[in-house]
């Protein structure tokens, strides 16, 4: 996929849309950081579940 270079008519629009994907990129790196925690937390409960059952011998 070949991508063809943006034009801008002027600075102000270049800083406009270099701001613009600064800040989808931190909304998307927020994001991801929520779900690795969610992700994270989901690993520790099942874990413990996991150690839980091996434990009361429920295996």
């Amino acid at each position: 996929m070949k991508y063809e270079p943006v034009k801008y008519n002027s600075r102000e629009e270049a800083v406009t849309a270099l701001r613009r994907m600064i800040q989808r990129k931190r909304e998307l790196e927020k994001r991801v950081q929520e779900e690795f925690v969610k992700a994270r937390k989901e690993a520790i409960n099942h874990h413990s579940l996991a150690c839980m059952k091996t434990l009361s011998g429920k295996e």
